[in-house]
This record gives structure tokens, sequence and C-alpha cells, in this order.
């Protein structure tokens, strides 16, 4: 395995239809503890789960997380949601990160709510985020919960990004077309 990630190719080399690279958005999601661990763990799921996903981000109900994003082209954001089956969770917004016209960020904190994954089971958390220039991307992750206490959560690859490359989508926002995750080195 490299350190770049589970066989993932650049975000440059990506050739996606539906827009040109003009109009593509590259967006890098971290997700962070804010005590505890210093990193949270995903694995390879392979896609059997419904929702076709190929990994799973590993979360623990009631812990708190960082999350950071970064978008290329800079956009202006005017709210971040997390969503799930419909019901907003809570999200506090942090103070925005610096912003260029190249690059721009934003920061927040999540207070994991989710009740505990049964055994084969994950659930689905849309990241939703709302920008004056793009509208709104929707950025899905599936997850599987477990108990702060146990010690599964830490095993597979340490999560340093999930990378996403959104395009122009027919109601004036944006979709995910592709979606890759990086780890750390081991």
């Amino acid at each position: 395995m490299s350190a770049g990630g589970m066989g993932a190719r650049p975000l440059a080399a990506l050739g996606v239809a539906g827009g040109g690279p003009a109009d593509r958005v590259k967006i890098t999601l971290e997700v962070t503890p804010r005590k505890g661990t210093a990193h949270i763990h995903y694995k390879q799921d392979g896609g059997r789960f419904p929702g076709g996903y190929e990994s799973t981000v590993k979360l623990c109900t009631g812990c708190e997380y960082v999350a950071r994003l970064t978008w290329q082209p800079a956009l202006t954001v005017k709210s971040v949601h997390v969503q799930r089956q419909g019901a907003l969770l809570p999200f506090s917004l942090q103070a925005p990160g610096a912003t260029s016209e190249a690059v721009g960020s934003w920061a927040g904190t999540w207070m994991c709510s989710l009740p505990k994954s049964g055994k084969s089971s994950r659930v689905t958390i849309d990241v939703i985020v709302d920008t004056e220039e793009r509208g709104e991307v929707v950025l899905p992750l599936q997850a599987k919960v477990y108990k702060p206490t146990d010690t599964a959560c830490l095993h597979g690859n340490r999560l340093r990004s999930v990378n996403y490359v959104a395009v122009p989508s027919s109601d004036r926002g944006l979709r995910v077309a592709s979606t890759a995750f990086f780890s750390y080195p081991v």
C-alpha cells in the first residue's frame, strides 16, 4: 500500500466527465477527534453494504470531532450541515480558515450523537456544504459507529483525508464525481 492512498490516483489525473477542469472543485475533508486518539480510522468494505461505498469511516458515539474542509478553487461557504436519513445533526462553526483565490478552508466541530451501529451494519452521513458561487454539494460518508471503549474503532487504516472531485449538476449545485480515501503511512 502506498502512502498516498488505497490505490487512488492523484486528483489532477482523474478524468471526470460532465465538466472541464475549470468546472471541477477539489474538496478535501479531514476529520480528527477533538480529544483522545490522534486519528480516526477507516476500512475497505468493497461496496458490500447498501449505497455501494467502498470504505467505512469508524466513529465513536459521544465523541467530538473537528472537521476541516479545503477546496480549490476557493468558494464562499454559507453553511455546513451534517445529515443522516434526512435529520440534521448539530455542527458548530469555528473561525473560518485562511482563504485565497486558489484555496479556501473551513473548520467546525461535530458531536457524534449517532447510536452504536449493529453488527454488519453501516450508516450514511452526508456533509452538506452550501456555497455562494456553486450552490450545494453533498459529501457522502459511510460510517460504523462504536462505543468509545470499543478498541475495534482503532483497527484499519489511519484516515488522513477523504478527497472529492465535484462537478456541476443540473440543479445549480455540485455533485460528487469521484472519492478517494488517503491514509497516513504506517
